[in-house]
C-alpha cells in the first residue's frame, strides 16, 4: 500500500549527480542527506595510500564498506564489512586500495 504523502517527501540521488568535495589529500566526499541532529551521511573516497587525520565522532560512527579495502581502528575492512565505532573513540583511516564507504555520522568529528 502507498502512501502518497510519504512518497512525495522522498529524494533520490543518482551517482552521477553527486558534488564531490576534496576533504584531504586523496580523500574526498559527496553529502547525501544532512539530517536535523547536526551530522551528516556521506560517500566517501579514499585513494590508495591516502591517511586520513586522527579524529573522533562525538556521537559515534556507523560505516558500511561498498569496495576497497581500509584499515581502521586496528580492524582491515574491505567491501560488504560493516564498523560501528562508539562515542569518541580516536582513530584514523588508511586506504590500502581505491575505496568507498558509506558514512552515517549523527555529529560532525572533531579532528586532533
Amino acid at each position: 500500500m502507498s502512501d502518497a504523502t510519504t512518497v512525495s517527501q522522498s529524494r533520490a540521488i543518482r551517482r552521477a549527480d553527486l558534488t564531490w568535495i576534496e576533504h584531504g589529500p586523496g580523500s574526498r566526499f559527496a553529502v547525501l542527506e544532512v539530517p536535523p541532529t547536526g551530522g551528516v551521511i556521506t560517500l566517501t573516497r579514499f585513494d590508495a595510500g591516502a591517511v586520513g587525520g586522527w579524529h573522533n565522532h562525538p556521537g559515534g560512527e556507523q560505516l558500511y564498506m561498498v569496495f576497497g579495502h581500509i584499515r581502521l581502528d586496528g580492524h582491515d575492512l574491505r567491501g560488504g564489512d560493516f564498523l560501528f565505532t562508539p562515542p569518541g573513540v580516536r582513530h584514523q583511516v588508511e586506504a590500502l586500495e581505491d575505496s568507498e564507504l558509506f558514512v552515517v555520522l549523527p555529529q560532525l568529528p572533531v579532528y586532533d
